[in-house]
């Protein structure tokens, strides 16, 4: 994680002012130092500068979160800071997406916190263009401007859920089949986080924070499940707010087999450790972002008959996507079976807007009505069962009427 460092009398050579920097295990990156130190010189308000700092401080921690390497010695977190400011300067449409939904999926930002991010990375992005470092502020201003322009209409995910949906056997086979560590135990943790945050809709801190996976708690919970039942499970997320997933009586079978066969003698902490020997309870979900992205690195290079817009979309996916996939599947599933799908959705997933249900209702019925493979492969899961197609057309007006409505509510 990045610390941030204030220095109350930075010397500029003439004057002496308020500096606010962050850095990784006591290295600085070079790009938000400059910029941040620019800003510092400019200015006399230390709120100001802290404000900066924070801001471009998320945006490095948010491609840390993507790098796949440790940072515990100086040559490895060298690597890392080098790795970081490579993707500064290969910024795309898809980076700053990925960003936007980083804030409001890890970070808990509502729309006015999301348009005012994009603001303070175009400065930085106008800054990095000024001073010759990139040729990337065309690229990225207008890449901000459109999303703080289409967020005044509507800061929803529709497009990420499309974009990020992983099907049911591609899930297997691209993230779950993928021998890329030679781990035996590693390979059984990364199976088990994964198939956790796709099949419960899991966000990636959930599965380290608020000792949702307490080892002694979970052992407890498993002693009073029946192998052929789910478990219920209680878990905090976003504004440590409480909410029930329901772990599948296979997962729970695989969850019982991890803790007796691969944490013997392991009574205190979270079930997802380091490896060796001596196992402590990981602090980050560093470790489930490095199995997605290394997975699909994995299985990339060893399939060259893939297409490019295959593989391009493989690379746009990102640890956020499973838990995209568990909503618009299990969507599928309660339309499928005629149940209260909105608000068994909403509860499930831990939404605060009714809006962000309505966006996988949405892409949901869209995949029931064209049939698409997501439909398919849901069905086959449910033996076979139709859904009634008229219904989901229904649903399906009605809801995009909601979105719109939605849409001229918060128009500025």
């Amino acid at each position: 994680m990045f610390q941030t460092l204030t220095i109350d009398d930075f010397n500029f050579g003439v004057t002496e002012g308020f500096v606010a920097m962050f850095h990784l295990n006591g290295i600085f990156p070079l790009y938000a130092s400059c910029y941040l130190l620019d800003v510092a010189r400019t200015t006399e308000s230390k709120d100001t500068v802290e404000t900066f700092c924070s801001a471009i401080k998320k945006y490095y921690q948010f491609l840390l979160s993507s790098n796949n390497s440790d940072s515990t010695d100086l040559d490895s977190t060298k690597r890392v800071i080098e790795y970081i400011e490579s993707k500064v300067l290969e910024v795309d449409r898809n980076l700053v997406e990925s960003y936007v939904e980083y804030l409001i999926e890890e970070l808990d930002h509502k729309g006015s916190s999301c348009r005012q991010a994009l603001i303070n990375l175009q400065g930085f992005y106008r800054f990095l263009a000024n001073t010759g470092v990139t040729k990337y502020q065309k690229v990225t201003k207008n890449t901000c401007k459109g999303l703080v322009r289409n967020s005044k209409k509507q800061f929803g995910i529709t497009t990420q859920v499309r974009n990020q949906y992983i099907l049911p056997s591609l899930f297997k086979k691209v993230l779950l089949d993928q021998r890329w560590t030679d781990s035996t135990f590693k390979q059984k943790r990364n199976e088990l986080a994964l198939k956790l945050r796709y099949e419960t809709g899991l966000r990636s801190h959930e599965l380290v924070s608020h000792d949702n996976f307490e080892v002694s708690k979970i052992k407890k919970l498993l002693k009073n499940t029946n192998a052929s039942s789910a478990l219920k499970l209680i878990v905090l997320g976003k504004g440590n707010k409480a909410r029930e997933i329901l772990i599948p009586p296979d997962l729970v079978t695989l969850l019982k087999t991890y803790i007796t066969k691969e944490l013997k003698g392991y009574a205190k902490g979270c079930i997802f450790t380091t490896g060796g020997k001596v196992k402590k309870p990981l602090k980050t979900y560093s470790f489930h972002d490095e199995a997605i992205n290394q997975s699909i690195k994995f299985y990339l290079k060893n399939n060259y008959d893939l297409s490019e817009k295959e593989r391009k979309d493989w690379l746009q996916k990102t640890p956020y996507g499973l838990r995209h996939s568990f909503a618009t599947n299990k969507t599928i599933e309660l339309m499928i079976q005629g149940l209260p799908y909105q608000q068994l959705l909403a509860d499930l997933m831990g939404h605060d807007s009714p809006e962000t249900t309505l966006n996988y209702i949405h892409f949901s019925s869209t995949c029931i009505l064209s049939e698409s493979s997501a439909y398919e492969e849901v069905k086959a899961q449910l033996g076979g069962i139709e859904a009634d197609k008229l219904v989901v057309l229904g649903i399906q007006t009605k809801v995009s009427q909601e979105i719109k409505k939605f849409a001229k509510r918060t128009a500025l």
